[in-house]
């Protein structure tokens, strides 16, 4: 009786085998389609697209300007009581550009703020309204929304004369 089964379990692998298993067609993917309402909150936002660093070429710091109006030599240092500019060159100005500048202090406080209309032109010069007192400070430039380059400088005290 054994070899009996054994030969039936045999046989009916072996048919098994044989037999060419059916392919079920692809089932179709079910999409699910989910309407979702706009935030009313957010609808005049503008998503930040930071290509200023593109727009922006180079950024000069300085207290000397040169014949064309521009600084003449970076540095990140000046002597108290000089007046210090920020000279902004641009690889492109498109139609409508503005340029601004943010003064700013040691904290990040605004100290002040100036905006150029560029008019086709990429070279933009700007000169902190007031004096400086020692100390660590920076200058951010931006047009439109996004902010550009951030550059730190440090005004020096004038020198004590010796006694």
């Amino acid at each position: 009786m054994q070899k009996a089964a054994a030969v039936l379990l045999c046989v009916l692998a072996a048919a098994c085998r044989q037999r060419a298993p059916e392919t079920a067609a692809p089932a179709k993917p079910r999409v699910k389609t989910v309407i979702i309402p706009e935030n009313e909150v957010r609808k005049r936002a503008v998503d930040a697209v930071h290509i200023a660093p593109f727009l922006i070429g180079q950024v000069l710091l300085g207290t000397e300007l040169d014949a064309s109006g521009a600084v003449s030599a970076d540095s990140k240092t000046a002597t108290e009581g000089k007046p210090f500019f920020a000279t902004v060159r641009l690889r492109d100005s498109p139609v409508g550009l503005h340029i601004g500048v943010i003064w700013k202090d040691a904290h990040g406080k605004m100290i002040a703020r100036e905006e150029k209309p560029m008019n086709g032109s990429k070279v933009a010069t700007f000169a902190m309204p007031r004096a400086l007192a020692p100390g660590r400070y920076s200058v951010e430039t931006y047009w439109g929304a996004p902010p550009g380059a951030d550059k730190q400088f440090e005004v020096l005290g004038k020198k004590q004369p010796r006694r």
